[in-house]
């Protein structure tokens, strides 16, 4: 009879456990069901200061937030969908797994997609289109005209300007510096710093006893670099005037961890070297002087080029223009030539004396268009057009000219969906005296500004005392990948 009523006793112990345990592991999985409708407040504060959009993208952040409660993931079909709580708040087992299957299905994309028409089936210059985008992508479009010029290295500011030039120069000891030329006779003496700010550099022709040696991205290409006997701590400097996607062959075996240094356009480069920048100055003609300048022009668009065959392809853009409109050819790659030389403008002399008068008497526009299309290059086609020049730019290349340049001073090719409809809007500008002389006067509110030469951005990086580089792959640090091939053509 004892054993009886103990047994009974155990049971109902049992059973009083397990009652027990159930209704703190239901406490524990949820501690809120009090709100309407099911809706569950999360354990843990979450900051709603953040937006819906944000939490999505990066989900790693909602798992700590109290979503993924201790008891477990909460079911989808235990909640209301409707509920607010529910879509600011909860991220599901089923809502986690479609978005990692969406992660998965993008990498996989990510992998195998590259940029439409870019590549051209040349794997040397693939670019992912991620990395493509990435590249473009900026904040200048949330920026107001005053402050993205501010920030952009392409505009002169007289009052930074004079800061560098009130600041102490260092110049510890003089510097030397050696051009690397694979030829016999060389004349490094021909480079002078008299009109450097810094001034303590000497070129020497004996490398071995320089600082600095500087070779250029053709004859590194061209000639065996290791023709001398290379003394501890010099440096080497590999820099063009060229872009990136030129074959220099900077890749190879030869020349790995040899080179500290770059000076090209990019803006990355250890010594970035601008072909210039635009200054704003106060337009003071009358509007009587553009009236005339408009009314002696007769002539629609003209093109100086040498370069017949580009990877930017300009020369197939033009003709497609040309189907439209005129587009007068000078040099090698056309039929006309001006100045004395039979390749067109190629010396400074007749380009500053004939050509670019020529210019603002004959033409409305004037193609810009650069030899290829790679981040950050732009050159002198562009910068040439500031000095007095009474012609409105096409401008039409890599370089993100609406990042950089104030606006309304150019067209930009890349705004139109072909050459033709380029060439239809530039007929329908030309034609407008009111909206081209609008243009011409803002276009003259900018001046070019010079950059300094060569030799005086060496000497005074020789004097900053620079940080130790090497550099395993010149092609990288170059950055050929930053080049692609034109889409609209």
């Amino acid at each position: 009879m004892e054993l009886k009523y103990i047994i009974l006793l155990l049971t109902t112990l049992c059973v009083v456990f397990i009652v027990v345990e159930e209704f703190f592991q239901s406490r524990s999985f949820s501690s809120h069901w009090n709100s309407p409708k099911g809706q569950i407040v999360p354990s843990k504060p979450v900051d709603n200061s953040v937006s819906r959009e944000n939490r999505l993208a990066y989900p790693a952040e909602e798992k700590n937030t109290g979503h993924r409660k201790k008891g477990g993931w909460v079911e989808e079909d235990d909640i209301d969908p409707d509920s607010k709580a529910v879509e600011d708040n909860v991220w599901s087992r089923k809502r986690w797994k479609e978005w990692k299957a969406k992660v998965r299905a993008d990498q996989s994309t990510e992998k195998t997609v590259n940029v439409q028409k870019v590549t051209k089936g040349d794997k040397k210059f693939n670019l992912n289109r991620k990395t493509y985008e990435k590249l473009w992508k900026d904040d200048s479009d949330d920026l107001d005209e005053e402050e993205r010029l501010r920030k952009s290295p392409y505009i002169y500011h007289p009052e930074e300007e004079m800061k560098k030039l009130r600041a102490p120069i260092i110049q510890n000891g003089v510097k030397y510096l050696s051009f690397f030329l694979p030829w016999e006779k060389k004349d490094n003496r021909k480079h002078s710093f008299n009109r450097c700010r810094y001034k303590k550099c000497v070129f020497v022709n004996d490398m071995t006893q320089a600082d600095m040696v500087a070779f250029k991205a053709g004859n590194i290409r061209d000639h065996d670099v290791h023709t001398f006997q290379r003394p501890p701590g010099q440096r080497w400097l590999m820099y063009t005037y060229d872009p990136a996607i030129r074959g220099y062959d900077l890749g190879r075996d030869d020349i790995r961890f040899m080179f500290n240094a770059t000076m090209t356009y990019n803006l990355d480069a250890d010594i970035p070297q601008l072909f210039g920048q635009l200054r704003k100055v106060e337009e003071n003609a009358p509007h009587a002087y553009y009236d005339t300048v408009f009314d002696g022009k007769t002539k629609m668009a003209a093109w100086f080029v040498s370069h017949c065959v580009t990877p930017s392809k300009r020369e197939e853009y033009v003709k497609r223009m040309q189907t439209v409109i005129d587009v007068d050819v000078y040099g090698e790659c056309g039929n006309l030539t001006c100045g004395d030389e039979p390749r067109g403008p190629t010396s400074r002399s007749d380009d500053s004396a004939i050509c670019l008068p020529m210019l603002t008497n004959d033409y409305k526009f004037y193609l810009a268009f650069e030899n290829a299309f790679c981040l950050d290059y732009i050159t002198e086609k562009f910068f040439k057009l500031f000095q007095n020049v009474q012609v409105i730019p096409i401008v039409r290349g890599g370089f993100q000219y609406k990042k950089y340049l104030p606006s309304g001073i150019y067209v930009d090719a890349d705004d139109f969906k072909s050459p033709e409809e380029l060439s239809r809007y530039l007929i329908e500008l030309g034609n407008d005296k009111e909206r081209y002389t609008a243009m011409l006067r803002r276009k003259n509110e900018w001046v070019l500004v010079k950059s300094s030469g060569r030799q005086c951005l060496l000497c005074e990086y020789l004097h900053s005392n620079p940080p130790s580089n090497v550099y395993p792959n010149l092609q990288e640090k170059f950055g050929r990948r930053s080049c692609w091939y034109p889409k609209n053509i």
